[in-house]
């Protein structure tokens, strides 16, 4: 099992939104209740596709910090296991739009 220590230590996009509380109480609940995120937690600590997906969910929060500092009422959804694959998928969309955004800019003669 990963410790929420690594999280917290690792992580602090994450643990903006999912505090160590909110870790420590879905890891209670039973396997088929409990959040994807904190779910990364219960694989071995050597399983590299937990931290790859960890890693995917803190670089979405943190390249668009700003889109989710206006919507605030909005992304409070992505600590609720029913919306947080919808709210995932958006910020995706919305990093892969950004990206791309800044690749068209950059080859852009101005």
């Amino acid at each position: 099992m990963i410790p929420v220590s690594r999280i917290i230590d690792n992580y602090p996009n994450i643990v903006d939104f999912f505090t160590i509380e909110w870790f420590e109480s879905e890891l209670k609940k039973d396997q088929k209740d409990i959040h994807l995120l904190a779910k990364q937690l219960t694989f071995d600590e050597d399983d590299d596709a937990s931290f790859i997906y960890l890693e995917h969910v803190e670089k979405c929060l943190n390249e668009l910090k700003d889109c989710i500092k206006q919507n605030k009422n909005h992304f409070k959804g992505f600590t609720h296991k029913e919306r947080y694959h919808g709210i995932l998928a958006e910020m995706e969309i919305g990093l892969m739009l950004k990206e791309e955004a800044l690749h068209l800019l950059d080859s852009t003669n101005f």
